[in-house]
């Protein structure tokens, strides 16, 4: 293979790669819409919810806000078999 027909190679080789990262890009852009973290509802302040009830043929699940929404359950868990022993 000459060194022409090489350099070519190279240079098909190159813009291929650049066209991939480009389709890339345009590929996974974000499509307008909401901006991470805000609201759905303007104005709505879900601190103001206490309690979430879904039921479904018979099922009722409840989802309650806790008191301190900071606190996980493994540390709600732990404290209290520290204080059992």
């Amino acid at each position: 293979m000459s060194y022409k027909k090489l350099a070519i190679l190279g240079l098909v080789a190159a813009a291929m790669v650049v066209w991939a990262a480009v389709q890339s890009n345009i590929a996974y852009r974000p499509v307008g819409g909401s901006a991470a973290g805000g609201s759905l509802l303007q104005g709505f302040d879900p601190a103001t919810v206490g309690s979430i009830v879904v039921k479904v043929q018979g099922n009722t699940v409840t989802l309650s806000r806790r008191a301190h929404p900071c606190r996980n359950i493994a540390d709600d868990k732990a404290r209290r078999v520290r204080q059992n022993h």
